[in-house]
């Protein structure tokens, strides 16, 4: 058995539910109304623990707070993606993710492309769509291949309000 620690935290754009086992951000969603029903921690309720104090929810929580600010382009709290469910494909991808800097945006094409994947972007918007650390790990910044905003488990609403606080808000193909 693994002992999960959550907490639901607030944010410009709804509460967040964050999961860690002890050594680092392993989950970000959003919840309420607006998250996309079954995307979210699967996990038995007696195998969690209400821990908001943990150190790593207590920085995620004060750089999130910087970050809805404008005050915050990049995260270092840790991460313990090694416990995230997901195939190697799908890490790759989300280490790629990491790697798109605020206030810009990439396709799915050009990520593929990136890691060496040639034409797998349906591969690759597929590994996008399971990222278990939103907002940190920035799914939110891949856009459709004419700069469209594309699906985003909390909606495309919240995308556009994340893709509008980083001032990197496609021009064109906007919904």
């Amino acid at each position: 058995m693994h002992i999960l620690h959550f907490t639901t935290v607030p944010s410009d754009v709804g509460d967040i539910l964050m999961r860690s086992r002890g050594r680092g951000i392993s989950g970000l969603w959003f919840v309420g109304p607006r998250a996309r029903e079954g995307h979210g921690p699967q996990v038995a309720a007696r195998d969690l623990v209400d821990a908001a104090e943990l150190p790593e929810f207590l920085q995620a929580r004060d750089e999130l707070d910087e970050y809805f600010a404008g005050r915050r382009t990049e995260f270092s709290v840790p991460l313990d993606m090694d416990h995230a469910q997901g195939t190697d494909f799908q890490r790759r991808v989300w280490r790629e993710l990491i790697k798109i800097p605020c206030g810009e945006t990439r396709t799915y094409g050009q990520i593929a492309k990136d890691m060496g994947a040639g034409r797998a972007f349906q591969a690759v918007g597929g590994a996008v769509g399971k990222n278990p650390v939103s907002i940190i790990v920035p799914c939110h910044r891949v856009v459709g291949a004419r700069g469209n905003l594309t699906g985003y488990a909390a909606g495309l609403d919240i995308k556009r309000q994340l893709l509008t606080l980083e001032k990197a808000l496609p021009t064109t193909g906007q919904c």
